[in-house]
This record gives C-alpha cells, sequence and structure tokens, in this order.
C-alpha cells in the first residue's frame, strides 16, 4: 500500500478533529449543562464563593468555539503521529490504523489520566493553586502514560523471535505493570468536596469520561473516511496531470 501523503493526514485528522470537537461540544450542552447548572445553585450557598467572571451565556458560546479548537489541536497532533508511526501501526487501511491509534490515545492519554485524576465541576472545589495542581499533574501524567505505551510497544516489537501471542502477552503484562507504578507512584491532587456537591460530583464524573470516550470514537472513527475523502480529488489530480494512456 502507499504511504498516505502528510498533507492528506493532516486534512483528515483537522476534519476528524473538528467533527469530534462540535460532538463533544453538543453533548456536554445536552448533557452536562444542567448538571453545571445545579452545581452553580448549589455553590451559591457555600462561603467561598467566587463570582463569575464571565455570565453563562457567554461561557455556553465559550464551550463551541473552545471544544471546537480542541478538536483541531488533538486532530494537529493525531496527524503528527500517524505521519510518523503509519507504518507501524496495526492494519492495512487509513481507516484501520487511525482507529488503533484513535483507541490507544483514549485509554493513554485520556481515561487513564481521569481514572487518576477525575474532574470536579468548575468553582466550589479546590482553591486556585490546587486547580493548577491538577492540571500539571493531569498533563505530565497523560505525557508519562502514551511514552510508557510508546515504548513498551517498541521494546516488544524488537522481539520478532517470539510468537505473536507471546508478544501480545508481554505487551498487556508490562505495560499493565507501567499503568500501576504511575498511578500508585505519581501523587493525586485531591481537592475537597463540600456536602452539598457530593452527590453531584459523581455525575459530572460520569458524563466527563462519557464526552472524552465520545470524543475519541469519533476521532478515530471519522479519520478513514476523511482520509479517502481527501484522497480521492488527489489521485483525480495526479491522473489528469499523467494523461490518457
Amino acid at each position: 500500500m502507499e504511504r498516505s501523503p502528510a498533507l492528506g493526514n493532516l486534512k483528515a485528522a483537522l476534519g476528524a478533529g473538528a467533527l469530534a470537537g462540535m460532538a463533544l461540544a453538543i453533548f456536554h450542552f445536552m448533557a452536562t449543562e444542567p448538571v453545571l447548572e445545579e452545581a452553580i445553585r448549589l455553590e451559591e450557598a457555600l462561603p467561598h464563593l467566587h463570582m463569575e467572571v464571565f455570565p453563562r451565556s457567554v461561557q455556553r458560546l465559550g464551550l463551541f468555539g473552545g471544544s471546537f479548537i480542541y478538536g483541531l489541536s488533538w486532530g494537529l497532533i493525531f496527524a503528527g503521529v500517524y505521519t510518523l508511526l503509519e507504518s507501524q501501526l496495526p492494519g492495512r487501511r487509513p481507516w484501520q490504523k487511525g482507529a488503533v491509534l484513535a483507541l490507544a490515545a483514549l485509554w493513554a492519554v485520556a481515561l487513564l489520566p481521569l481514572l487518576k485524576f477525575p474532574p470536579n465541576p468548575p468553582g466550589g472545589t479546590g482553591s486556585e493553586d490546587t486547580v493548577t495542581t491538577r492540571q500539571v499533574r493531569f498533563a505530565l501524567f497523560a505525557l508519562a502514560s502514551a511514552l510508557a505505551l510508546f515504548g513498551i510497544w517498541r521494546i516488544v516489537g524488537f522481539l520478532k523471535l517470539i510468537p505473536f501471542w507471546a508478544r501480545g502477552m508481554a505487551f498487556v503484562t508490562l505495560y499493565a505493570l507501567a499503568c500501576c507504578l504511575l498511578v500508585f507512584l505519581v501523587p493525586n491532587a485531591n481537592d475537597p468536596i463540600p456536602g452539598q456537591l457530593k452527590e453531584l460530583v459523581p455525575r459530572f464524573r460520569i458524563l466527563a469520561v462519557g464526552g472524552t470516550i465520545l470524543f475519541w470514537l469519533l476521532l478515530g472513527g471519522a479519520f478513514g473516511p476523511f482520509h479517502i475523502a481527501f484522497a480521492k480529488p488527489e489521485a483525480t489530480a495526479r491522473r489528469g496531470a499523467s494523461g490518457p494512456r
């Protein structure tokens, strides 16, 4: 199979990222906004209330703009990683390779960090210092998780003299150990949750995980169709330039 040009990968990933970002915004607007409204009503009774910097209407508009930029940003990263690893990813077609990469990213840079640092609704939980600490640790944890996944995958890939099933078992075992080490060695950033929010926070966290899963499944699932859509005009242009034979 001919290697896809980097530009085609970029276009497909940006299109898939934009689509996934908009779907994420719609999901949170429909499902998470009611939970946030309830959280705000409860937080208004708390003694350490922080006044809103922007009105809720502006925040809702920012949800869509921010999610769109979020999708494009991850699409750009996805395109770069895919282009670098395309020849080594499992699968024969771009949609298969893209799905594998998206599933790996879903676990390594999204779900595992969320399990370690579960999100809280904005306001009412933690101070600015603890929120900043949590965000920094989340980013570092996600980076360490991704590097561990890539490093173990590359190490196991060199073991070509042992059967495929044995390499698979070695990969699962080593990466599981790496995940356990990360979870237990990286310190938590636990913020105290006010009693008024204890029933609401689990709902918010479940919705955050659901939105994350939706985003990465859409990004990986849409990458293949976008790749085909952008490849067809390029193939047609090449045939037209070569002329009839």
